[in-house]
């Protein structure tokens, strides 16, 4: 768990968010954007972290079987088909989503 607050704590940095009060000042100056559009390239980046653990396992390990697990309505079926898939290139024919 401390991972992810450390990683969260990066992230507000390189985005320039020391406080709630330096968010409502880029809001207030419509600069909105430009913090979206770096939380998504952050959130790329993980991405692709994932997919290139998942494929050197999948090819070094002989890994067979990912699994996404999240609640209800989190983004697993859309995380599986869109970010993860088209990040997997070759190894997206392994990937199946299902409900259950």
């Amino acid at each position: 768990m401390n991972q992810v607050f450390q990683e969260a704590e990066d992230w507000l940095t390189k985005m320039n968010l020391q406080d709630v009060g330096t968010l409502n000042r880029l809001v207030r100056e419509d600069r909105m954007q430009e913090i979206i559009l770096v939380a998504e390239a952050l959130h790329e980046q993980s991405i692709a972290y994932i997919a290139r653990t998942i494929s050197d396992r999948l090819r070094d390990r002989g890994m067979r079987i990912v699994l996404i697990a999240g609640p209800s309505s989190s983004g697993k079926t859309t995380f599986s088909k869109a970010p993860l898939d088209s990040t997997l290139g070759a190894w997206s024919a392994s990937i199946h989503a299902g409900n259950g």
